[in-house]
């Protein structure tokens, strides 16, 4: 969608790209999908500042940013109620 909702309460994690298997993925190349990701965001007008943060957080870990911050670097659009989801119940 053009448009991104985070929902209150709810929470995004992000993290750098890694594939660690013993198994040989030869077309699977982490470090050229997390390339294509970084200018998928870009194209979305996403802020540099948060793209860094995010391939800098190591994959054992996971960063989630305070939606305030979300908002200020343009990654969701706003934040709503769960009442404006289509079909929620309580």
């Amino acid at each position: 969608g053009r448009r991104r909702y985070l929902v209150e309460g709810a929470r995004l994690g992000f993290h750098q790209y890694r594939y660690d298997s013993g198994k040989s993925l030869g077309y699977l190349d982490a470090d050229a999908e997390q390339e294509k990701d970084r200018a998928r965001y870009r194209a979305r007008q996403i802020d540099e500042r948060f793209l860094e943060r995010v391939f800098e957080t190591p994959v054992t870990e996971m960063w989630y940013p305070e939606p305030a911050l979300l908002l200020e670097y343009r990654v969701i659009d706003e934040v709503i109620g769960r009442e404006r989801i289509a079909g929620a119940s309580e």
